[in-house]
């Protein structure tokens, strides 16, 4: 059950994230949702277009810890 929602919920972002009005908050929010789920390289380019559209220097760091464990989860 909790696949098919992350499914849906894929689904969903994606479609949100084509529409400019809530483009940033798209991005920015199944970005978070893939690194909940440790799929950290999948997420960086939905958390760099948010960090794109809407600088901020905090968010900004977190993306670049994002990275880091992106590079963690690749050495394994």
């Amino acid at each position: 059950k909790a696949t098919a929602l992350i499914a849906k919920a894929k689904t969903q972002f994606k479609l949100a994230i084509e529409k400019e009005d809530v483009s940033y908050e798209a991005n920015k929010r199944y970005g978070q949702m893939l690194v909940r789920n440790r799929q950290f390289t999948d997420a960086i380019p939905y958390l760099e277009a948010a960090q794109k559209l809407k600088p901020s220097d905090s968010f900004a760091q977190w993306i670049r810890q994002v990275q880091r464990a992106a590079k963690r989860s690749q050495i394994k």
